[in-house]
């Protein structure tokens, strides 16, 4: 759990321009480290990162904090949107269980999905 938490701690370090410990939407968003501010101002924040800045803000305060931000960092908010597309994509019978079945007969519309490299690095990893 620690060892996953540095990378928000460096994503921090390097967005946060104002160095409030807090990311608005546009520092979320902002450029590479090392371009400046104009540069990013003018790359503005696109549709999806303006959703995924809504939903990372739990506590939709306009900002995100560091335990959100970590959310992302980690990896955890993009396996949680996979697995919830599978669940959309694959449980038939909407009782939040997946079968073997259901896995079966939607693995054409899974396929190339991030779900599926999700799936497949799990088996590798044996943890299904």
């Amino acid at each position: 759990e620690g060892v996953l938490r540095l990378p928000g701690y460096e994503a921090m370090r390097q967005k946060d321009r104002n160095g409030d410990r807090r990311l608005s939407p546009e520092e979320f968003a902002g450029a590479e480290p090392g371009e400046d501010e104009e540069a990013s101002a003018e790359l503005g924040v696109t549709e999806q990162e303006k959703l995924d800045f809504e939903e990372l803000d739990t506590d939709a305060d306009g900002c995100l904090d560091f335990e959100e931000l970590a959310e992302w960092e980690s990896g955890r908010f993009h396996t949680l949107a996979a697995l919830n597309s599978l669940f959309a994509t694959a449980d038939a019978d909407e009782d939040n269980y997946l079968t073997a079945d259901e896995l079966e007969n939607s693995r054409q519309t899974i396929a190339g999905t991030e779900a599926q490299y999700h799936l497949m690095e799990w088996a590798e990893h044996h943890e299904l």
